[in-house]
């Protein structure tokens, strides 16, 4: 009887850590693209359009918000004048 409440205590405790580290990979994933936009609408601000273009194209395509970064990349590329491409 012991060995069954081990064993499920062993089982709630590896499921309940790998729910765990996955939602705080989530979490942090999430707070890392947010400092990222906010810096690439910075960098446009400022004028630095290389930058900004770089952090879209390193940020953009594997993002849950491409929308959002679609948008900013459209205003480098005018910014740019480049709109052709």
């Amino acid at each position: 009887m012991r060995k069954l409440f081990l064993i499920l205590a062993v089982l709630v405790l590896t499921v309940g850590g790998a729910f765990g580290v996955r939602a705080w990979r989530n979490r942090v994933a999430d707070a890392q693209e947010t400092r990222a936009f906010t810096r690439a609408e910075s960098m446009l601000g400022d004028g630095r359009i290389a930058e900004a273009a770089t952090m879209i194209e390193a940020f953009g395509r594997r993002s849950k918000h491409r929308q959002d970064w679609a948008r900013l990349d459209f205003q480098v590329l005018v910014t740019q004048m480049n709109l052709p491409r």
